[in-house]
Formats: C-alpha cells, sequence, structure tokens
C-alpha cells in the first residue's frame, strides 16, 4: 500500500480492497476516522500481459495495459513477483470546457528474502488535467445545462495534478499469528487550480450540477 488520493488508484491492478473504521486506521497515517486499504496484486506464473480499450460518451476513451509475472512460486529466497500498468483517460465532457485527461503508472516488486521475510516495492505516478467549467444557477442549467459560466474562457479555470510516489515494505512472520510490517514511503506532489474570480451558485435545498 501506498499513500495516495483515489485518483491514482489503478483499478485494473487490485487484488483486494479493505475498508479500516476508526482509530486503528492511524496505523497507515493521519486519517482517523477510516481508512480504504487498496492493495495491488502481486505477479504469478506464468508471465501475463493483457491490454484493453474503452469508448464512451462525449468522446471517453480509456486505454490500458497490464504485465505481471513471478520467477518462482514465492516460497523460496531470491523468488521475484512483478505488477506493471499504465492506462490513459480522455474525454471530451458533458459540458462545455469540460475535457480531462489523465495518465496513470503503477508498479509492484516483490522478493522473498528468506522462509520468513519478504521486501515490496511499490511506485506510481499519475498526472491529470481537468478543465472546469464552472457551477450553473438553476435558471442557467435549465436554460442550457451544457454551458459555461461567462468568464470561464477569460480565466481557464482548470486543475492540473502531477503526483508521484513510492513505498518500501519488509515484512517478517514473527510467528504463526503474528506478522512484523514496516513501511516506508515518500512523494512529490503539485497542485494547480486556476478558478474564475466571481463567487459559485450554491443551494442549501437542491444540488446544482457543476460537470
Amino acid at each position: 500500500m501506498v499513500r495516495r488520493r483515489p485518483p491514482n488508484i489503478d483499478i485494473g491492478s487490485i487484488d483486494h480492497v479493505e475498508v479500516l473504521r476508526g482509530p486503528f486506521s492511524a496505523l497507515y497515517g493521519n486519517a482517523s476516522g477510516g481508512v480504504i486499504n487498496v492493495t495491488t496484486q502481486q505477479g504469478q506464473q506464468p508471465t501475463t500481459l493483457e491490454a484493453s480499450s474503452w469508448y464512451g460518451s462525449y468522446g471517453s476513451w480509456r486505454n490500458s495495459v497490464k504485465a505481471s509475472g513471478a520467477t518462482g512460486d514465492g516460497s523460496h529466497a531470491g523468488d521475484v513477483n512483478y505488477t506493471v500498468s499504465a492506462s490513459r483517460f480522455t474525454t471530451h465532457g458533458y459540458r462545455d470546457h469540460s475535457a480531462a485527461q489523465k495518465n496513470l503508472g503503477n508498479a509492484r516488486l516483490g522478493v522473498r528474502i528468506d522462509d520468513v521475510s519478504t521486501l515490496t516495492l511499490l511506485f506510481n505516478s499519475v498526472h491529470i488535467d481537468a478543465q472546469d467549467p464552472g457551477g450553473l444557477t438553476e435558471a442557467q442549467w435549465r436554460e442550457n445545462p451544457r454551458q459555461v459560466v461567462s468568464n470561464v474562457p477569460l480565466y481557464n479555470t482548470r486543475k492540473t495534478v502531477d503526483q508521484t510516489q513510492g513505498g518500501l515494505r519488509y515484512q517478517r512472520q514473527m510467528s504463526e499469528n503474528d506478522d512484523l510490517s514496516v513501511m516506508l514511503y515518500a512523494g512529490m506532489r503539485e497542485n494547480y487550480p486556476s478558478s474564475s474570480r466571481s463567487p459559485q451558485p450554491c443551494s442549501a435545498t437542491r444540488l446544482i450540477p457543476v460537470a
């Protein structure tokens, strides 16, 4: 596991998902209310290569590729397993000025050190460019739900996200019922939001579509 936001998760490489509620989530970081722990698939024999392409409404495309494999069954010292994946998503968006694209890369490399210890290297990188059409009043939405706020073209409202993370996990079986797990991770995140200078519409009684 590497600490990440949901956009950084590669759905095609997920092995399992755990939901932890309450203070025990502090074991994974600073989230006192809960944690969603997403674990990447562990490569196994034989080596596999997968590719997929999806098309949807409003010019939406998602292309992905994944490779996984292992040099042994994982029970002997020196056995290595790996999972590497990459994907790209693009869309024109339902509204004007709502195009977006996301490039995502994910990698997991595991090595068995001895009969009771393993070392796992994790890497994740994402780049997101998303235009922001702005919020609409109810009257504007009823007139044309696809329109943009008048000053959106002036400020070219959008958001750009670049995030790269890496992690190292050491696991050791201490006894039949006890395991030791030590995790180290580091990352870099850059967010650039460009917003309009006018207030956005809001409502206390109904939901106003904004994207």
